[in-house]
């Protein structure tokens, strides 16, 4: 099991559970949401929760609008975190769990501000 530090200060409801809502997530070839969402006001400062580094970040108008992707090479995972107002790192940077990344928002597929979490297995290579 993955060991990740709270992407936030603060207490924040989870507004969105891993696989709920199966219905809406169907159009998109999903068995249901892909994460978990945490009703953030926009702008809370988001933290990368692990020791690890930047592989990827978008800024898409549908999907996860503006998200950043975080590896982390010892437990062999990645988390995306998305619907960002900003990004403060940038790809290839190393990052440490209480480090601000970024700041969430209400970008792409989204229906007002909120913070997505998603974690996936990697390889050794952070694929």
């Amino acid at each position: 099991m993955a060991t990740v530090g709270k992407p936030f200060d603060g207490d924040y409801p989870e507004s969105q559970s891993f696989g709920g809502n199966a219905s809406r997530y169907a159009q998109f070839g999903m068995a249901g949401h892909d994460g978990v969402d945490y009703a953030t006001p926009q702008g809370t400062p988001i933290k990368a929760g692990v020791e690890g580094k930047v592989i990827k970040t978008t800024n898409t108008k549908g999907g996860y609008g503006k998200s950043l992707t975080v590896w982390d090479p010892k437990q062999n995972f990645s988390i995306i975190f998305a619907h960002l107002s900003e990004e403060n790192v940038s790809v290839g940077q190393n990052v440490s769990p209480d480090m601000v990344i970024g700041r969430t928002g209400n970008t792409g597929n989204s229906e007002g501000p909120h913070l997505h979490v998603g974690v996936g297995k990697t390889d050794v290579a952070g694929n």
